[in-house]
């Protein structure tokens, strides 16, 4: 077998936002949004919605950049998320 060409890999020049104020919203407030999605930007809560369809199309995408998205189960609080 073939190995494929890869693309090499592209650095970007944006620094990785700090989200330490925003993982410090969340656990303070994660039992008020139980089987929610929330979007946290600098320690504020941006929205939230059950579907993360509804709450990606709730905020205009240039609110979106450098925000952190999270969902937080019902039994175990916070399940998952993505930047």
């Amino acid at each position: 077998m073939k190995a494929k060409n890869l693309s090499p890999v592209r650095k970007s020049s944006r620094p990785m936002p700090d989200h330490t104020q925003d993982w410090a919203w969340i656990k303070a407030h994660e039992n008020e949004y139980l089987a929610q999605w929330v979007m946290v930007a600098h320690g504020q809560l941006i929205a939230a919605d059950p579907s993360l369809r509804s709450l990606l199309n709730k905020v205009p995408h240039d609110r979106q950049k450098d925000s952190m998205v999270w969902f937080i189960e019902v039994d175990t609080g916070l399940e998952m998320g993505y930047f």
